[in-house]
C-alpha cells in the first residue's frame, strides 16, 4: 500500500490520522485495498461505549468511513442491531447520516467534528483494531 498523502481524502484529513493509518499499513506494501475495523469491545445497547468504525483504502485513497451504532431497543437490547449511522463514502460522493442521503459536501462539518472526536478516543486507546489487507 503506497502511503496515505493529505489528498487521499477530498476532507481534510488531520496529521494525527494521516500518520495512523500509515503506520498500520507499511507492513503490507503489497496491498492495493485495506479495510481497517475499530471496536470497543464493551460497547453495547445496554451500557453504551465508543462506535465501531470502519475506514476502506482503496489503491491509496480513503473510499469510505463509516461509523456505526445500536439501533432498536428491547429489555435487554435484545431488538437492538448494528446499524450505520455516519457513513462518508468518497468513492460515491455521498454522505449518510442515519438512513437519510446527503451530497458529499452537507457532510464536511460534521465530517470534522467526527474525525476530531475520533482521534481522541484512538488516543484513549478505546479500540481493538484488526486490518485485513487485499492484494
Amino acid at each position: 500500500m503506497q502511503t496515505l498523502e493529505p489528498s487521499a481524502c477530498p476532507f481534510p484529513l488531520e496529521p494525527f490520522l494521516l500518520n495512523h493509518l500509515n503506520d498500520l499499513f507499511e507492513p503490507h506494501p503489497e496491498a492495493t485495498s485495506i479495510t481497517v475495523n475499530y471496536r470497543d469491545p464493551g460497547y453495547s445497547p445496554e451500557t453504551g461505549g465508543f462506535h465501531p468504525v470502519e475506514i476502506r483504502v482503496d489503491q491509496g485513497c480513503i473510499h469510505y468511513i463509516t461509523d456505526f451504532c445500536f439501533y432498536g431497543m428491547g429489555d435487554m437490547g435484545d431488538m437492538a442491531e448494528l446499524g450505520k449511522e455516519i457513513d462518508f463514502d468518497f468513492g460515491q460522493q455521498a454522505f449518510e447520516h442515519m438512513g437519510q442521503a446527503f451530497s458529499l459536501e452537507a457532510g464536511r462539518e460534521l465530517f470534522e467534528l467526527w474525525q476530531s472526536n475520533f482521534i481522541s478516543y484512538i488516543q484513549m486507546n478505546v479500540f481493538d483494531i484488526t486490518l485485513a489487507a487485499e492484494p
